[in-house]
C-alpha cells in the first residue's frame, strides 16, 4: 500500500503519451477515506490531470467538497463531473472506487456499484499538464494531500488507467478483490500497485511503463502518524497517566488518567472531544473494558483515599457502582475475549505490600470468578490482549520495580498458562491494542523509555514498525481501536495529547510517501 500520510509529497506521473486518451477512459483505485478532510475546502484528487480546480482544466477522480468525484473540466472552464456523497461509514474504512467515461456519460461507482452519473457528449481531452497520484487542489496549485497544516490522512492503493469504458460486473469483482489487474488486461493502459515498499519511484506494470516518482523526496521515515489533538479540552490542565482509551457505543472515550481530580471524554470522530465529570472517583493506573454491552471501571490509585480503589462503576445509560471481590489494586491488566468476556489479572497493593498474579472472569461486569492460578510471577502495569481465542500477557514490573520482558499465553481451553517469546525489550507501562486483525504493542519503560512499535498479526512474528514514532518516548500510555484507526493517549510526565495510527491491511506492505 501506498500511504499519503507525510505532509510533503504526491506522486508526480508526467505525461506520458500513452495516457493522452479520448473517448471511453476508467480509472480505479482503493483508497482509505479518513475524518481528516470533513470540513475541508480543499479537493483531494486520487489521480488528476491538471490543477483541476471548477474553473482550471483537468482530469480529476476522488473528492471535491466531501463529495466523491469524476469527471472532466475542459480548457474553455465548461465542466461534467459526477458526483456522490461521501457517506458517514466510509470514513476510515478502504473503499473502492471507479469512473468511466462511456462515450456519453461520466460514471461513478463505490464498491462496485454505481453511485452518480453525469451526461457529457465529450468525455477526457488532452491538456498540456501532468498527471498525479496523491495530489490536492489548493487555490489552483497542485500540492500533496498529506499537508500537515490541514492534517489529511490518505492511503491509496492499486491505481490503474484504462482506454475502455469497464462494465459493472468487472468493477465489482475487483472491488470484491476477487481480481485484481496484471497489467496485461485488453485496455489497461497503466497499473500502479503501489506496493513497491521503499524508494522514490512508484512503478507502472504496463508497457512501455509510466513510473511516477514521488515529489518531494526524503529517504527519512515518516510514520502513518497524526497528532489529532494536542490539549484534550475542560481548562482544567489535565494531564494523562495510565488512563484507559476505550470504544464503546459508537464513541471514543478517555477515561480517568488523573490522580487528584475526576475526568473523562467522549468523541465521536476521535478529533472533537467533550469534556465530562464522571462520578467515579479520581483515578490513574486502572481498568476499563467493555462487558456484555456495559463500560466498566475498575480499581486504580488516587491522591485522596481510599488508595488503592477497590470498586467497579459500570455505564450503559447511567453510572452505577459495584464492589470486587478481589483485593483493592492499581496496575492491573485487562483483556477482553471473543465473547466479549472480561479477564482482570495481577496489579499492585501498595499499602499492603503485595503483588499479584491472579486472574478473575466476569461474563457481565458483576459477578467475577476467580480462576487457576498463573504460572506467571507477579506483576503490575503489564501490556496484555485477548487474539485469536487465546489470552497473552507481557511484561511489567516486579515488586522491586524490575522491568520484565517474559511473555505468556493461555490459550482456549487450556487453564495452563504457558512462556512464549516476544522480540522486545523488558519494559513496563506499554500498551497493547487489536485492531482488526493485528496486534500492535508500544511504548513503556525499562532500561531507557521507548517510542516504538511493533505489529504482529499471529502474536508469533512480530515486526517493529518503528523506533521513534512520533509521539515520542513514553510509558503509562494508553490505546485504542476506533473507526479502523489506533488511538495512543497520555503517558510519561502526564501528557493529554492525543495521536491517531491508520494501519495498512495485514498482509500488505505500507509504504510512506516519503519513504
Amino acid at each position: 500500500m501506498a500511504n499519503f500520510v507525510s505532509g510533503r509529497s504526491f506522486v508526480d506521473l508526467g505525461q506520458p503519451a500513452k495516457l493522452n486518451i479520448t473517448g471511453r477512459f476508467s480509472v480505479m483505485a482503493w483508497a482509505r477515506l479518513s475524518r481528516f478532510i470533513i470540513g475541508s475546502n480543499d479537493n483531494f484528487w486520487i489521480v488528476s490531470r491538471g490543477p483541476a480546480n471548477n474553473h482550471l482544466p483537468g482530469l480529476v477522480f476522488g473528492i471535491a467538497d466531501e463529495m466523491y468525484t469524476v469527471g472532466m473540466t475542459r480548457p474553455d472552464g465548461t465542466r461534467c463531473w459526477a458526483q456522490s456523497l461521501v457517506l458517514e461509514p466510509d470514513y476510515d474504512q478502504w473503499i473502492h472506487l471507479c469512473g468511466v467515461y462511456d462515450g456519453t456519460s461520466w460514471i461513478l461507482y463505490r464498491n462496485g456499484r454505481e453511485i452518480a452519473r453525469a451526461a457529457d457528449p465529450t468525455g477526457p481531452v488532452v491538456i498540456d499538464a501532468p498527471w498525479a497520484i496523491g495530489a490536492a487542489n489548493c487555490g489552483g496549485s497542485v500540492a500533496p494531500v498529506g499537508r500537515m497544516d490541514s492534517a489529511w490522512l490518505a492511503p491509496i492503493s492499486m491505481v490503474s488507467i484504462w482506454n475502455i469504458a469497464l462494465l459493472q460486473p468487472w468493477i465489482y469483482q475487483y472491488a470484491q478483490r476477487a481480481d485484481s489487474p496484471t497489467g496485461s488486461e485488453t485496455g489497461l493502459v497503466a497499473f500502479w500497485p503501489l506496493n513497491e515498499g521503499s524508494g522514490p519511484t512508484i512503478s507502472d506494470r504496463c508497457a512501455p511503463p509510466a513510473n511516477g516518482a514521488i515529489t518531494p523526496w526524503s529517504s527519512a521515515p515518516i510514520p502513518a502518524w497524526v497528532l489529532t489533538t494536542a490539549q484534550l479540552p475542560g481548562d482544567l490542565g489535565f494531564p494523562l497517566g495510565y488512563a484507559q482509551v476505550i470504544s464503546f457505543g459508537g464513541k471514543l472515550w478517555i477515561l480517568g488518567g488523573d490522580p487528584d481530580t475526576p475526568a473523562a471524554w467522549w468523541s465521536s470522530d476521535g478529533i472533537n472531544w467533550n469534556f465530562f465529570f464522571p462520578p467515579w472517583p479520581a483515578r490513574e493506573s486502572f481498568a476499563a473494558a467493555v462487558c456484555a454491552g456495559t463500560l466498566l471501571v475498575m480499581g486504580g490509585k488516587n491522591n485522596d483515599g481510599p488508595y488503592p480503589l477497590s470498586d467497579i462503576w459500570t455505564y450503559d445509560d447511567h453510572w452505577s457502582q459495584y464492589s470486587v471481590p478481589w483485593a483493592a489494586r492499581s496496575g492491573m491488566s485487562v483483556m477482553v475475549d471473543s465473547s466479549n468476556g472480561v479477564w482482570v489479572a495481577g496489579g499492585i497493593n501498595d499499602i499492603a505490600g503485595e503483588i499479584y498474579n491472579d486472574v478473575w472472569f466476569t461474563s457481565d461486569g458483576r459477578n467475577w470468578q476467580p480462576q487457576p492460578a498463573a504460572q506467571w510471577p507477579p506483576r503490575v502495569n503489564a501490556a496484555a490482549w485477548a487474539f485469536g481465542g487465546n489470552l497473552y500477557i507481557f511484561g511489567g514490573a516486579d515488586g522491586g520495580g524490575r522491568a520484565l520482558n517474559d511473555a505468556w499465553v493461555l490459550r482456549a481451553g487450556s487453564s495452563q498458562w504457558v512462556p512464549i517469546n516476544i522480540p522486545c525489550e523488558a519494559r513496563f507501562g506499554a500498551c497493547a491494542v487489536v485492531s482488526g486483525n493485528q496486534v500492535f504493542l508500544m511504548g513503556g519503560i525499562g532500561s531507557t523509555s521507548y517510542a516504538d512499535m511493533l505489529v504482529t498479526s499471529d502474536c508469533t512474528n512480530w515486526t517493529r514498525l518503528t523506533t521513534s514514532a512520533p509521539w515520542g518516548q513514553r510509558f503509562g500510555l494508553a490505546a485504542g481501536a476506533f473507526n479502523g484507526g489506533v488511538y495512543v493517549a497520555g503517558g510519561d510526565n502526564y501528557k493529554s495529547d492525543i495521536w491517531c495510527y491508520t494501519p495498512a491491511p495485514a498482509g500488505h506492505a505500507l509504504k510512506a510517501a516519503s519513504g
